[in-house]
């Protein structure tokens, strides 16, 4: 059997109760160690996976996710602006993409755009894009309680052809989760040649490397900081834009898919012929 898991945020951040959430844990861990092989996205992951699963480390591969060949830099302004026009973006714009469950900590995003100097707040606005869950009310009266509602824009569905531009337009791409099994936004806007502020925890700098700034997840006074050095230094942005766009390469879904086929037949040669593909993303 083999079994796939992109990360174990039901562990370090489960949403339901205490008796769920146990059960849940030991339906995985059970699964894991009668699996012949696991597959997982990071080298967090797979030490994760190793600790609490306590299973043998050559039974787990890593497999890092890849981005798709539409996600490049979008140099077409006339494109960018129908976006913008599109979604109700009024202008220049900073970019988060994710959902708002508590370990995306975008409650820290906020109160470090909070944070910005005024001039940097009024040129620039904030766009959250995801779809509406449970989590985004706490974020929303987080926002109105910093007096941030005409500079806060959400954007709760876009489609997938319209994400490479979405990133393309940003300024900066900023990412403060806690927690991550891989981190695929990151990576998307890297490779649209956007420059990247994200968390330093987990799996993200794996992904990110130094084609990014990474910041303490917990301080948003060094979100703020790292935000505003990149808006106010175009050789900055530059820099990093381009040192993303070089790195994202190689994270391609050509490479993914064909890692994975070559570990699924490896498996299969072997008379393991019991496969169990199950995604745990977060």
């Amino acid at each position: 059997m083999a079994l796939t898991v992109h990360d174990l945020s039901f562990v370090f951040f489960p949403e339901h109760g205490a008796f769920l959430s146990r059960a849940y844990f030991v339906t995985r861990k059970l699964m894991a160690r009668r699996a012949d092989l696991i597959i997982t996205v990071s080298e967090r992951s797979k030490r994760d996976i190793l600790k609490l699963f306590g299973v043998r480390e050559d039974k787990v591969k890593v497999v890092p996710n890849g981005v798709p060949d539409e996600y490049r830099r979008v140099e077409d302004k006339s494109l960018i602006e129908r976006i913008k026009h599109k979604y109700r973006i009024p202008g220049d714009y900073i970019l988060y993409v994710g959902n708002f469950k508590p370990h995306k900590n975008v409650r820290i995003l906020i109160d470090a755009y909070k944070e910005l100097p005024d001039p940097l707040k009024d040129k620039y606005y904030l766009v959250l894009c995801g779809r509406r869950d449970k989590f985004r009310e706490e974020i929303e009266t987080r926002i109105r309680s910093l007096r941030l509602e005409g500079k806060v824009v959400f954007l709760d569905f876009v489609p997938e052809e319209d994400m490479p531009v979405l990133y393309s337009g940003a300024e900066v791409f900023v990412f403060p989760s806690l927690y991550e099994g891989f981190g695929l936004p990151p990576l998307e806007a890297m490779a649209c040649g956007t420059p990247v502020v994200c968390s330093n925890s987990s799996s993200l700098p794996e992904v990110v490397g130094e084609a990014g700034v990474l910041v303490d997840p917990h301080r948003p006074e060094l979100f703020a900081e790292a935000m505003e050095r990149v808006l106010t230094d175009g050789g900055l942005r530059e820099d990093l834009g381009s040192k993303g766009s070089h790195r994202s390469r190689r994270f391609s879904s050509e490479d993914f898919s064909g890692r994975l086929l070559e570990i699924l037949e490896e498996l299969a040669s072997s008379g393991g012929p019991r496969w169990r593909l199950e995604d745990r993303s977060s």
